[in-house]
Order: structure tokens, then C-alpha cells, then sequence
């Protein structure tokens, strides 16, 4: 949504050099941000025992995973033919903690000045320019 935003701002504000700084700001966010933000945000929780050496116990912890629907997000682990019916196993491509979410979270922090410094160009550019007006409307 920003992408094409930015690509209207441009049609009408022109700036190549604050362009290039856009494009090169949000390849970088593309690459990995954008597709981490993703996956917490269409992630599901699910409960996992861990085995606690320590006590000799179980602990059950929470993870988040992919949905079963992402096949995307899903490697194919084994094909059972049990009972006469196949079954196909799956493995996530990921699975995280709230260790990881958190890291991931101050990663977006980080990127927040970045953003702010190529957009308040933007916004000012807006404001010293004037709009083109529009034709009146007809009753």
C-alpha cells in the first residue's frame, strides 16, 4: 500500500533523487521485513511440550506457526500409507517464540526513523506545492 501511494506521490510530486532513496528504503524492507510481518500476522498459536532436562518433566510453551493452509509455508515432511489411507506430513518452514517475535519487533522499530526521514520530504513537498484544482461539479 505504501509502494503505490508513493508511486502517485511521485506522478504528481517529482523528487528522482528522493525516489531513488524510496525505492532503495523499501527493497530492503521488502526483503525481509515485509515477509517476517507476514508470518506473525497470519501466524497461529499452538501449544508444544518441551522436554525440561533439568526437572525431568514436560513444559508445555507456546509457538507461533504457519496456518495449515499456507502450503507455502509448509514443507512436506512423509507420506504415510497407514490403514489404507495416505496421509501427508508436514514441517513449518518456521516456527517462533516469543524470543524471536520480539527481536523481529525491534527490528520494525529500528526501521521507523529510516521511514521517517525519506517521507518528511514527502509531506512537505505536498504542502509547497500547489494542488491542481478541480473542475467544478455539475448539480
Amino acid at each position: 500500500m505504501v509502494k503505490a501511494a508513493a508511486e502517485v506521490h511521485f506522478m504528481a510530486y517529482p523528487d528522482s533523487n528522493l525516489e531513488s532513496q524510496f525505492k532503495t528504503f523499501m527493497n530492503e524492507v521488502m526483503t525481509g521485513a515485509s515477509a517476517r510481518r507476514n508470518e506473525i500476522a497470519h501466524g497461529v498459536v499452538r501449544m508444544a511440550p518441551l522436554l525440561i532436562e533439568e526437572k525431568g518433566g514436560l513444559k508445555m510453551q507456546f509457538f507461533l506457526y504457519p496456518p495449515y493452509y499456507a502450503s507455502n509455508k509448509l514443507r512436506l515432511d512423509r507420506i504415510d500409507t497407514a490403514d489404507g489411507k495416505q496421509r501427508a506430513w508436514y514441517k513449518p518452514k518456521y516456527i517462533y517464540s516469543s524470543a524471536e517475535i520480539n527481536r523481529f519487533s525491534d527490528g520494525f522499530r529500528e526501521l521507523m526513523p529510516r521511514f521517517a526521514e525519506i517521507i518528511g520530504p514527502m509531506l512537505t513537498a505536498r504542502k509547497s506545492v500547489p494542488r491542481p484544482s478541480l473542475p467544478p461539479t455539475s448539480p
